[in-house]
């Protein structure tokens, strides 16, 4: 690891985190080497992996490339863990490469680990355990389970976090007694797992459950859910009940972000007159609303949404307006979509306008022309001339801040022909700064055409050696190393692995290691 201009010997860079002090960046260390270690390598990671911790995570990423003895060896220190969450869920990852005795030996061990684990964490280790299995060792597992401690309400929420694993009977009888658990949240998650795929029976208990609800939100967005799996003929009266709370709510000028949650499941279900309904009622949510309205509903949305007294904060009008105007009917788009425009200032143009893009009229690119810095200019490039790009190329330069400059020319250099394609690369290696050269640079060679890739790339990894500080330099080279062809991609972990060397601060030092480790070459 001292030879200069050379990658570190593998053998020595595991001895290196064998012996380091720092727990969790020992932990880290032999992680990346369990992921690409194999034969006495891996048995060397394994004895050095000694606390419960660290053998988590490294046993993880071992057990795919473990011969068998080391396979053995890795379920016996399951065996031996003391936590039976951790030991379950360790035991769980491991039942795909175990066969035979030793894969009877670690389902029953983990079954036998269910009623120790804490009620809180059982519904977790049940879904963990539960995909691994067979049909009659899921019986077992579910049976032993569900012996909570916390009464039937306990149950009924492991139920709930289980139930695609369990039969509809078993579900039917959990929503008859949803109603037990006594944390209203806890219910509300119950009501709204068991609703997924239910029959009439259930659902007529969960619509019960939801009654049994204080808070309106919550009960809407409950009724809602359950109006979704519900049969058709009580869907209708389901979806007025969830919408009369929330037009309650809006009317009462109550909006907060919790309206939305209960919104949203709603929507889809809603017809044109209720969606209406909604608008009329003081929903703040205008732009979720256009999606599911009829046309003359989302003219009116467009004039809330621009009224001076409705209340709402200027600082998203030109987002709000660019979503509503994609569902205007074609009568009231061109009008909307002009004072949009009229609207716009440089640096402020809302993300959601390149979707207005394909539909403008030549007129108006004409007139958000008018109104674009470089960065919006670049926006309407699917729709400017060539003239208009060449001008927009020419501005980019006047922008002062580099980084945005030289991401524009990048993006740029893929709308123009070939010719101005050497003025960009001529602009980008005169850049002082290596660190912002290479970062240039390195956008560039992503986007040149492939003739001049070897060439562009070669500039950034020159940049990329340049750059100050050891661990900056480091970081960007392996960076950098990640998709080059095999000759620069030695070049550039040699040079990486000699900043690391020169890095002052062990800590800093050994954290790039780490991340060096899967970076090297298996030989």
């Amino acid at each position: 690891m001292d030879t200069p201009d050379s990658l570190p010997d593998l053998d020595d860079l595991l001895r290196f985190f064998v012996a380091l002090d720092d727990q969790w960046l020992r932990r880290d260390g032999l992680e990346a080497f369990a992921a690409r270690s194999d034969g006495s390598r891996l048995d060397t990671v394994l004895d050095a992996a000694r606390d419960p911790w660290t053998q988590n995570r490294v046993h993880r990423h071992a057990a795919a490339r473990a011969t068998p003895a080391q396979l053995s060896r890795i379920v016996a220190e399951v065996h031996r863990r003391t936590d039976p969450f951790d030991r379950l869920t360790a035991l769980a990852r491991l039942l795909g490469r175990l066969d035979g005795a030793e894969r009877a030996a670690a389902v029953e061990a983990a079954i036998t680990d269910l009623p120790r684990i804490p009620d809180s964490d059982r519904s977790t280790a049940l879904n963990t355990l539960l995909p691994r299995l067979e049909a009659d060792e899921a019986a077992r597992a579910i049976r032993a389970g569900l012996a909570v401690r916390g009464g039937r309400g306990r149950q009924v929420t492991v139920i709930a976090a289980i139930a695609m694993h369990l039969p509809e009977p078993v579900l039917d009888e959990a929503a008859r007694d949803v109603g037990t658990i006594a944390d209203e949240g806890t219910r509300a998650t119950a009501i709204q797992r068991l609703s997924t795929g239910a029959g009439e029976a259930r659902i007529t208990h969960l619509i019960a459950a939801v009654d049994t609800l204080r808070d309106p939100l919550r009960r809407a967005q409950m009724l809602a859910g359950v109006a979704r799996d519900a049969p058709a003929r009580l869907r209708p009266e389901l979806v007025a009940t969830a919408l009369a709370l929330l037009v309650a709510e809006f009317t009462a000028g109550r909006r907060e972000m919790a309206h939305h949650w209960a919104l949203h499941p709603l929507l889809p279900l809603l017809d044109h007159g209720q969606v209406a309904e909604l608008a009329a009622s003081g929903c703040p949510h205008l732009t979720d609303l256009a999606a599911h309205a009829a046309p003359e509903t989302v003219v009116e949305l467009v004039a809330i949404r621009l009224a001076p007294d409705s209340g709402f904060s200027s600082l998203n009008l030109l987002q709000d307006l660019a979503r509503l105007i994609g569902h205007l009917p074609a009568g009231h788009r061109e009008a909307a979509t002009d004072d949009l425009i009229a609207r716009l200032r440089p640096g402020s143009w809302p993300d959601t306008f390149a979707g207005l893009v394909p539909h403008l009229t030549d007129e108006q690119v004409d007139a958000a022309v008018g109104r674009a810095g470089p960065e919006e200019l670049l926006v309407l490039g699917p729709r400017l001339s060539a003239p208009r790009i060449a001008a927009a190329f020419d501005a980019a330069y006047t922008i002062g801040n580099g980084v945005i400059r030289t991401g524009l020319l990048t993006r740029m250099v893929e709308r123009l022909d070939g010719s101005r394609l050497d003025e960009v690369i001529a602009h980008m290696s005169a850049i002082r700064d290596p660190l912002t050269r290479f970062d240039a640079l390195d956008g560039l060679r992503r986007v040149v055409p492939a003739d001049r890739q070897a060439a562009v790339t070669a500039l950034a990894l020159a940049a990329a050696s340049a750059v100050r500080g050891a661990d900056m330099r480091a970081f960007c080279l392996m960076g950098l190393a990640t998709d080059l062809p095999a000759d620069l991609r030695r070049t550039a972990l040699e040079r990486a692995a000699t900043a690391i060397r020169a890095i002052r601060d062990s800590e800093t030092r050994a954290r790039r290691w780490v991340s060096f480790v899967p970076l090297l070459p298996t030989a």
